[in-house]
């Protein structure tokens, strides 16, 4: 287990990817480098009193540099403080946190669920552990609702290019006539095939009540809870 830590880091990269998220880059500076585990988080000191907890999307393996992907959509105080930040400015966190994992030591096929920038933790997970031969057969399920919503494509085309045994599925449930993949809610295409129950472990990452949802139907229909991972962005 990594102690947590204040840290100061350089923001060095921030680019509108989609129509409302943000890919950001920080440059350690206070620790120079930082120990993580794919998966985790850090916490954001926005103002006085307010944080922002953010997943870390980049592999552990790059311990200079953090990647992260920020929706800023609601225009809170967090979608402001970014906003307002410019490549150059110092910024101040506390991490690594959080304990969402993936368990390298199971045997069992992954299924990844993600809603918006749920899939953050999913790319630092793959970009890690494909590379290493550790992940049996693994699929992505990513929802989003528009193809202005889209980011990170690229990133999840080549690793499937590169990896047979991983498979990224994008569902829009309000795509234009235009969009010629996977429609509807992201749950519904998770359920369409039948469920191994014994020899699949699941991951979900997103809204509150995706996660609540695929939650429940995998619980009714006996998936043990050590196999269901989750991490909820909102509510």
């Amino acid at each position: 287990m990594i102690k947590p830590q204040k840290c100061k880091a350089v923001l060095t990269y921030k680019e509108l990817v989609s129509a409302k998220v943000y890919e950001v880059r920080f440059t350690m500076s206070e620790p120079q480098e930082l120990q993580f585990q794919a998966g985790q988080t850090i916490m954001i000191y926005i103002s006085p009193g307010i944080n922002r907890t953010m997943s870390i999307g980049s592999s552990p393996q790059n311990t200079k540099e953090l990647i992260l992907c920020w929706d800023v959509s609601p225009m809170g105080p967090g979608a402001h403080w970014l906003l307002d930040h410019k490549v150059g400015d110092s910024v101040e966190f506390m991490a690594p946190l959080g304990a969402f994992y993936y368990d390298v030591e199971s045997k069992r096929k992954a299924i990844f669920v993600a809603t918006g920038t749920g899939v953050s933790p999913f790319r630092g997970y793959l970009e890690t552990f494909l590379p290493r031969g550790e992940m049996q057969e693994v699929t992505l399920y990513w929802g989003l609702r528009y193809e202005e919503d889209i980011f990170w494509r690229n990133i999840f085309d080549d690793l499937e290019h590169q990896y047979t045994n991983f498979h990224a599925h994008i569902t829009l449930s309000q795509g234009s006539n235009f969009w010629s993949g996977l429609r509807g809610r992201v749950t519904d295409h998770v359920f369409a095939n039948p469920i191994d129950i014994q020899h699949t472990d699941y991951y979900l990452c997103g809204s509150g009540a995706m996660v609540r949802e695929v939650m429940e139907r995998l619980e009714a229909i006996g998936v043990p809870d050590k196999q269901i991972k989750r991490e909820l962005f909102f509510n």
